[in-house]
């Protein structure tokens, strides 16, 4: 009799952990139809509001038809002398040039085609095309937008803005601003830009017992450390995203840039004894080496698809998700409280800055302009602080993940009317977006060897996490390829003594240097074009330097500018 009790109360507990998880299934698709049904709401707002624009948009292209003030031109079929887009076509006629209401709105809509026809383009189509306009010194383009990291391909195309200005940009972020600038020389402004930064579970750090973010590498070794013993698994692994695919954009120099930063060194160098293999770099890449040895980061977070780092954040199976200001607006259905701030900077002590590797679009002028007047004033007005409140602001949602390029624009105390409205809708974003220090690949002082930086970078970090070399001679042998690409004397390196080498669960790490290979083949494309470049400007400069040539002037001379003044 007692038997058949004990039989009859362990198929009772069966039969009520079948119900419960029947429950918890029940629950979840609940959850994820409600979320199915916000994600349809979402879309037909979304769509309705899309509608709404284009009829604004006809409606104002039609009003603004005939206006010729000032015309931008990108569409292909309207470049009968230029087959393919490469920038924006000016026409004015007059010196003076004062953009209107009319002019602003027609402004506007153009560079909403221009940007739809970039996106169509492959960046080394894009590249391909801008050097070749720049070869033949075509001048039916007066500006040219471009990715922050192509800035240094194109320095030969643009004019010196501070040589036509030495107040523009002066309102504008430092950081920001030195992106666009090379030997004194403003080559081009930050447009749109956006910043990576680091997303957090805040219950699961809550769970722990951590009520605030780590500050340094160590502070954020360590709590995964002690998360990792309360846990007492290795199956819920604490880093997502940090080593994702990095094709285009490129995530691991991203990265790079943003561990340099907060380890106060230099990727490439920039003396004799200054560079990647002389700072504290070393040390940065030998702790993310530890978190690949001991498993808080997923070998799968080596892999092609960067939907797979997110999604295991979303599933509760990582507490940190390295992502950009563009996931931020994605996440209006994570079933948890999450908040964000940047890569922790500083190894040991605990520090208030925070990084994010700066991304996005720059926009200069084009150097053979015949209306660089126009050009100038189009400039302007498309890095003023009145068009980035205009992205900004709740009715331009799409393009909340831009992050200001004034400063005063993060809190809304600025003399514009409408960037009040700002943080207001942004809802204490702007606040974490000011927390972040941007930090900025080094595209303007490598120039036209920056695929060739990238590349090595890349090459190498992947050598080191897959295991086939130690941390420091790793680092060394980067450094002497960046030494001898970039001109500089070879050092001889102090042996540190200790041996700090990968050793990753899954080997070899197939995916990562698949991704490899996939970033050199882009690379070399990438190459081509700038090689073929370089020669061409090589000899147009000893051509204009030669003293049969009865042009002695420098093709890149920009001193007659300062008459403008």
């Amino acid at each position: 009799m007692q038997g058949s009790i004990s039989l009859l109360t362990m198929q009772l507990v069966k039969a009520e952990k079948k119900c419960h998880k029947i429950l918890n299934e029940k629950l979840e698709l609940e959850y994820n139809l409600h979320r199915l049904l916000k994600k349809e709401q979402k879309y037909e707002t979304e769509l309705a509001l899309c509608n709404l624009n284009m009829e604004k948009l006809d409606s104002c292209e039609k009003s603004l038809g005939n206006h010729t003030a000032l015309n931008i031109i990108p569409k292909i079929e309207q470049r009968s002398d230029n087959p393919s887009i490469v920038g924006f076509l000016l026409e004015h006629d007059n010196e003076s040039v004062s953009i209107n209401e009319k002019e602003r709105a027609q402004l506007l809509y153009k560079i909403a085609e221009v940007e739809a026809e970039m996106a169509s383009l492959s960046d080394a189509d894009y590249i391909q095309q801008v050097t070749a306009a720049c070869n033949e010194h075509t001048g039916n383009i007066d500006l040219i937008l471009m990715d922050i990291k192509d800035i240094g391909l194109f320095e030969d195309c643009l004019v010196d803005i501070y040589a036509w200005n030495f107040e523009i940009g002066n309102e504008i972020d430092p950081i920001k601003l030195s992106a666009g600038i090379d030997n004194y020389r403003l080559l081009a402004l930050p447009f749109e830009t956006f910043t990576n930064l680091l997303l957090y579970n805040s219950d699961y750090l809550s769970t722990h017992g951590y009520s605030s973010v780590p500050s340094s590498l160590s502070s954020l070794n360590d709590m995964f450390v002690d998360i990792q013993v309360n846990e007492r698994t290795a199956d819920n692994f604490k880093l997502s995203g940090l080593t994702t695919s990095f094709g285009v954009p490129e995530t691991l120099i991203e990265m790079a840039v943003e561990w340099a930063a907060g380890s106060n060194s230099t990727l490439v160098p920039l003396s004799d004894s200054n560079s990647i293999a002389t700072g504290n770099f070393s040390d940065a890449i030998g702790i993310i080496v530890e978190w690949i040895n001991s498993g808080l980061i997923d070998t799968s977070d080596f892999s092609f698809d960067d939907q797979n780092a997110f999604d295991r954040w979303i599933n509760r199976q990582s507490i940190f998700l390295h992502a950009s200001t563009k996931t931020v607006f994605d996440l209006g259905d994570v079933p948890f409280n999450w908040a964000f701030t940047g890569m922790p900077g500083n190894l040991n002590s605990d520090q208030s800055n925070v990084y994010g590797n700066l991304n996005g679009k720059y926009i200069g002028v084009y150097k053979y302009s015949q209306n660089l007047d126009a050009a100038v004033k189009a400039l302007q007005f498309l890095t003023s602080r009145e068009y980035q409140s205009t992205i900004l602001s709740n009715a331009n949602y799409e393009k909340l993940y831009v992050t200001p390029s004034y400063p005063f624009l993060y809190s809304g105390n600025s003399v514009i009317k409408a960037d009040d409205s700002i943080c207001v809708y942004l809802n204490g974003l702007c606040s974490l977006y000011s927390t972040i220090t941007p930090a900025i690949r080094p595209s303007l002082y490598a120039g036209s060897y920056y695929y060739n930086v990238s590349s090595i970078i890349s090459t190498g970090l992947t050598n080191i996490f897959g295991g086939s070399i130690d941390v420091y001679k790793g680092i060394q042998d980067i450094d002497n390829q960046l030494r001898a690409l970039l001109h500089f004397h070879p050092l001889n390196y102090v042996d540190p003594g200790d041996v700090i080498i990968a050793k990753p669960k899954r080997k070899p790490f197939k995916y990562l240097y698949e991704q490899v290979m996939v970033l050199l083949m882009f690379i070399g494309v990438i190459l081509t074009i700038v090689l073929l470049y370089r020669k061409k400007v090589d000899w147009d400069k000893k051509r204009a330097q030669s003293p049969t040539n009865p042009q002695t002037e420098a093709v890149n001379d920009t001193s007659y500018l300062l008459k403008k003044n």
